[in-house]
């Protein structure tokens, strides 16, 4: 089975800009509500350690690795739960320039696995997480780079 999650905000400012402040894993606990801790290697096949915490609840840790990572455009982790037919899925911020100053940041996971049937209420947690992500990514880097 499989399900996908796609999120979308218009950030006024450049995507290197965007890019910057996503890259700045150590800054994450300051801005960014449900990823509130990253670490590891950013290259391609580089291993990540990530920690998601939705409102209230406890948190979540887990270990993909690097996928994609396109300077000022497309950042992807893999990562998997036990075995990858359980529950696996590849997360995705890309950068897309519309307008000088002006980039439509787009946050997307793909899940597989014969979990995803069973986890239609926590995937909708995660569906809300990302949009709360997303604003608050919008503040941070506009409040950051004002005159974009």
């Amino acid at each position: 089975m499989k399900k996908e999650i796609d999120t979308e905000i218009l950030i006024h400012a450049s995507a290197k800009e965007i890019w910057n402040v996503l890259m700045d894993f150590d800054r994450y606990p300051e801005w960014n509500p449900f990823i509130i801790r990253i670490e590891g290697h950013k290259e391609l096949g580089g291993e990540l350690k990530i920690v998601l915490q939705s409102a209230g609840e406890s948190t979540m840790n887990f270990v993909p690795l690097v996928v994609e990572n396109k300077q000022a455009e497309k950042f992807a982790w893999h990562g998997t739960l036990l075995f990858k037919q359980l529950f696996n899925g590849i997360h995705c911020f890309e950068l897309i320039e519309v307008a000088e100053k002006k980039t439509l940041f787009k946050h997307s996971e793909i899940f597989n696995g014969f979990l995803v049937r069973f986890l239609g209420k926590e995937l909708k947690k995660t569906e809300q997480n990302f949009h709360l992500m997303n604003e608050s990514l919008r503040q941070r880097v506009e409040s950051e780079f004002p005159n974009s």
